[in-house]
């Protein structure tokens, strides 16, 4: 019986060991992620902050405030080399998951929020409106935003064009 508990106390001390490794690690992938991101080497620090998300990720899982935070600090750093179209999937699963996790009336929403904004209004815009009641839409969001909406008229003459 002595035995079996020894061996439970081993385990349980490497399962700990372990685990606080594990910590150790992703704390070492955050710090040099965000060294590289300070040093606008955000292409380098790319595959870090992936690793770090991942981690985070099997560490507490898909809908922790902390893998929402890695999601947007690895959507930050596709904002920073222009890859707007990546970021923006990001920006919005981490809001979505901090919205769930924390509720909407807590303050880390707001600042997703803000990030998501931010980005919105580094981007532009091009669309298509088939009709006039699109485009009056289309003109009060970008009204709304504080955005310019440029607009590209094209007017059927009957000349058959399709």
């Amino acid at each position: 019986m002595r035995w079996v508990r020894l061996a439970v106390t081993a385990m349980g001390v490497a399962l700990a060991v372990t685990a606080n490794a594990q910590t150790n690690d992703l704390e070492a992938l955050k710090r040099q992620a965000l060294e590289l991101y300070q040093a606008a080497k955000y292409a380098d620090a790319m595959p870090i902050a992936e690793r770090y998300a991942e981690g985070i990720k099997a560490q507490h899982g898909a809908e922790h405030f902390e893998y929402a935070t890695a999601l947007s600090n690895l959507a930050a750093l596709y904002e920073r080399q222009g890859r707007y179209s990546e970021a923006e999937p990001l920006f919005k699963r981490a809001l979505s998951i901090v919205e769930r996790s924390l509720g909407l009336d807590h303050p880390a929403v707001g600042n997703k929020l803000d990030r998501l904004a931010l980005l919105m209004k580094s981007t532009d815009i091009a669309v298509v409106a088939d009709n006039a009641d699109m485009l009056a839409g289309l003109s009060h969001a970008a009204q709304s935003a504080g955005r310019k909406l440029d607009v590209l008229v094209e007017f059927d003459t009957g000349s058959g064009r399709n």
